[in-house]
């Protein structure tokens, strides 16, 4: 039999693994710990962060247009000192 086994090996035809074995909790231990719920909150909580993702990069898009726009336009401020004066003339 591993004479068999050998020459399958060498032939390039290896074996498969054994099929795994999924355990399945107690169906009381489930009820208990409210899985079922626990699933689907998991799942609307994926749908609102693919949409806050969403939000998110749209928002970015429109700073990112904002800044480009915003470069054309010159601001000369009236009253310029030692408190706000770091905060205007950065870039």
């Amino acid at each position: 039999m591993e004479a068999v086994e050998a020459a399958t090996v060498a032939a390039g035809q290896e074996q498969q693994p054994p099929a795994k074995v999924v355990e399945q909790l107690n169906p009381a231990l489930q009820q208990q710990l409210n899985l079922d719920s626990l699933k689907t909150r998991a799942i609307s909580l994926q749908d609102v962060s693919g949409q806050f993702s969403m939000v998110n990069l749209e928002l970015y898009n429109i700073v990112e247009d904002i800044k480009n726009v915003s470069k054309a336009f010159s601001v000369h401020p009236k009253n310029v000192n030692a408190e706000n004066a770091t905060s205007m003339y950065t870039t």
